[in-house]
C-alpha cells in the first residue's frame, strides 16, 4: 500500500505535464501522440499546436485525465490546467524543462503539492505513429455547445455546455475528450478513428468507464467554426445503446 500512495502522486503529478497553450513560438516538433509506460503506470498524452489533453492509467484502470492550453519560452513550457480529475489549484511547479529528439520527448521539473512536498519529474515519452492520417477541418479542440440522444430504453435527454462540458480534441490521428458536468469530472476516453468522407468510425481504445467493444459511428458536417455530429453507440454485442446528435463549436486560442 505504502507503494501505491506513492506512485499515485507522482504519476498525478507529471501528467499535469500534458497541459499547454502555444503562443505561436512552440516547436511543431513538440506537437503529436505521445506515450510512456513506467512498470504498470501508462500515459497518453496528444498535444496539438494549441493544447494538450492526457489519460493516465494504472494497467487498464483509470486513474488520471486532464486538458488544458500551455505556453513555450525557450526550452520552457508551462501548463494551465482547465479540466481535470484531480484538483490541481493548490500545486505549484508547472514549468518545466523540454527537449524534443527524433521520436522522444523529454520533460523535467519538480512540482510541489498542496502540503509543500516536492515530486521531482523526469519522463521520457515516445512518440504514436499511424499509417492512417486524416487531415481536414475536423482536427482541432472542440467545444460541445449541445447534445440531444436517446438512450437503449429509448429515453430522450438533452443538454447544453452551461451545465456539461464536453471537451475534446482531434488530431489527424487520435482523439480525446474529458467530460465535466456542474464543474465535477464526469469521464475520460481517448482513441484512434478512420474516416471515408464526411463518415466516421471511432475507436475507444482507453476511457474512465468500461468501453471494451463499443462501436462509435459518426456522421459529421461542418459550417465555420461548427461541427455538427450525428450518429449510433453500439455495445461489444452490436445493440444499440445511444443514439445522438452533436453540436461542437472549434476552440481558439488568442
Amino acid at each position: 500500500m505504502k507503494t501505491a500512495k506513492v506512485i499515485l502522486p507522482a504519476l498525478v503529478f507529471y501528467s499535469i505535464q500534458s497541459f499547454a497553450q502555444n503562443n505561436g513560438a512552440a516547436s511543431n516538433s513538440i506537437v503529436g501522440t505521445w506515450t510512456e509506460t513506467t512498470d504498470t503506470l501508462r500515459e497518453i498524452k496528444i498535444i496539438s499546436p494549441t493544447h494538450v489533453f492526457f489519460i493516465v492509467l494504472n494497467k487498464d484502470s483509470f486513474l488520471i485525465a486532464g486538458a488544458g492550453t500551455y505556453t513555450i519560452e525557450g526550452n520552457k513550457y508551462t501548463e494551465h490546467l482547465q479540466y481535470a480529475n484531480v484538483d490541481f489549484n493548490a500545486m505549484k511547479g508547472f514549468t518545466f524543462d523540454y527537449d524534443v529528439q527524433g521520436d522522444k520527448f523529454m520533460q523535467k521539473g519538480t512540482l510541489t503539492m498542496s502540503d509543500g512536498s516536492q515530486v521531482p519529474i523526469n519522463h521520457t515519452f515516445t512518440r504514436v505513429k499511424s499509417d492512417k492520417a486524416y487531415e481536414g477541418p475536423h482536427v482541432g479542440t472542440w467545444n460541445q455547445l449541445s447534445s440531444t440522444y436517446t438512450d437503449s430504453s429509448g429515453a430522450k435527454h438533452s443538454h447544453t455546455n452551461a451545465t456539461h462540458i464536453r471537451f475534446q480534441i482531434v488530431t489527424p490521428t487520435h482523439w480525446m475528450r474529458i467530460s465535466m458536468h456542474e464543474n465535477k469530472f464526469e469521464n475520460a476516453m481517448e482513441g484512434t478513428y478512420t474516416m471515408d468522407g464526411n463518415k466516421w468510425k471511432v475507436m475507444i481504445d482507453n476511457a474512465s468507464f468500461p468501453a471494451s467493444g463499443m462501436n462509435v459511428e459518426i456522421t459529421s458536417r461542418q459550417e465555420g467554426n461548427k461541427m455538427y455530429w450525428s450518429g449510433t453507440v453500439k455495445d461489444a454485442n452490436g445493440k444499440q445503446t445511444n443514439k445522438f446528435e452533436d453540436l461542437f463549436e472549434r476552440v481558439n486560442v488568442k
